[in-house]
């Protein structure tokens, strides 16, 4: 369940950023330096350690995703 978890979260992670990016450069350039900053995060994430292990890095990457929607949406 954890390894598995993980790896869909990896994967889920990883597709979040590449729509993010893809609206940002059409419509945000402005907010470049915030979708790099998330693709570090998202690369943070290791889809063969279990979640529990990791729980700073998935915070991490929900910070900064809702950051980078909320500066859409401003």
């Amino acid at each position: 369940k954890g390894a598995g978890a993980s790896k869909n979260f990896k994967i889920v992670s990883d597709n979040v950023v590449k729509v993010l990016e893809a609206i940002q450069a059409k419509t945000y350039p402005e907010l470049q330096s915030q979708i790099t900053d998330l693709k570090q995060v998202a690369a943070k994430i290791d889809g063969s350690i279990s979640m529990d292990k990791q729980q700073a890095h998935m915070h991490s990457f929900f910070r900064k995703s809702s950051d980078v929607l909320k500066a859409m949406n401003n």
